[in-house]
């Protein structure tokens, strides 16, 4: 199963953009207004929306809509991402300090477990209000990025089928990129940001903090995990079989467990990802890890890992090309 990967370099949103937004849009489209999602909330709705909890991105969702400006209204209300359909991923993820010696520096290692009908496949370096290299979702969201400030976050779901007011995730991540320097203000930006459904989020920053938030539908403030690190469900949530299906629960502890270890370093632990009980291969399934993304918060950059090959990207500019890599599926 061949997976072909898109990088993008553009500072400012132009005709790379444009491209990237016009081959996503038909499938999101189709998936955001099909009638077995319900009605969705009117453009002037959603814009609003934005401009109340992230005002910073508005210039930029103004840039995106003028791209297809007959989509105008749709567009809009996607993009904004405000009470958007339910949509479930699997995605392991853990944030490293250190580890005894600066010299080792700051990571954020995780898989991104998703269907490949799915997935954008894109790498994206931007700098609007600041530099940005991530993995994109919803066309200007990101699963997981890095900003030139060295913050590191990506996201998981966080398990639960309620469904509240608030924006999906991926625009969430997105502003946290575009607007946080560090990890504590991440943690204070994601507190006031209505989320749609559960999430973690794990974050990563050049002084060696690291933090996992339980982001809970609607406005519920998030809480703290316990560890910086993250599966598919939350404390105080019961054991259901959707968690059972992706082993969250045994991923969860693997990975608590590695982290245990002072010995372990971001190397092995990046191995780790690409093996059990972390790596998935049921792609026909939809539960399938589409890539292994290692950051290294000091250096900036981005390491994508399958096994077999990896390539390392970095925050300060990447090279607009295309590549392809070879799924597995069981």
């Amino acid at each position: 199963m061949d997976v072909r990967f898109w990088c993008v370099n553009e500072q400012q949103p132009g005709p790379r953009y444009r491209e990237h937004l016009v081959r996503q849009w038909p499938r999101y489209a189709d998936w955001y207004f099909a009638e077995a999602q319900g009605v969705r909330p009117p453009a002037t709705i959603c814009q609003q929306a934005v401009a109340r909890d992230m005002p910073e991105l508005v210039p930029w969702l103004n840039r995106l809509q003028a791209f297809l400006p007959e989509q105008h209204e749709k567009l809009t209300a996607f993009l904004s991402l405000y009470r958007p359909p339910a949509f479930l991923t699997g995605c392991s993820q853990v944030a490293l300090g250190p580890r005894g010696a600066p010299e080792h520096g700051t990571h954020l290692i995780r898989n991104y477990d998703y269907s490949p009908d799915r997935f954008e496949a894109t790498v994206m370096r931007t700098h609007w209000l600041q530099p940005v290299l991530c993995v994109t979702d919803c066309i200007w969201g990101a699963l997981d990025g890095i900003n030139g400030a060295g913050l590191a976050v990506s996201l998981a779901f966080g398990g639960g089928d309620q469904v509240d007011d608030g924006f999906g995730i991926p625009v969430v991540v997105r502003y946290l990129l575009e607007t946080c320097h560090n990890v504590a203000e991440a943690v204070a930006a994601t507190a006031r940001l209505p989320s749609h459904m559960n999430y973690n989020l794990t974050f990563a920053d050049t002084t060696g903090a690291t933090q996992t938030l339980y982001v809970g539908a609607g406005s519920r403030p998030p809480r703290r995990a316990p560890r910086p690190l993250a599966t598919n469900h939350q404390d105080g949530l019961h054991r259901r079989p959707y968690h059972q299906a992706v082993a969250s629960y045994e991923r969860e502890m693997f990975l608590a467990n590695r982290l245990r270890d002072p010995r372990e370093r971001a190397a092995d632990m990046t191995r780790h990802f690409l093996g059990p009980p972390l790596y998935h291969r049921r792609y026909r399934e939809g539960f399938g890890t589409l890539y292994t993304a290692a950051y290294h918060c000091e250096a900036g950059s981005l390491t994508l890992h399958w096994p077999g090959g990896n390539k390392t990207l970095s925050v300060e500019g990447i090279d607009n090309e295309t590549f392809t890599i070879r799924l597995d599926p069981l």
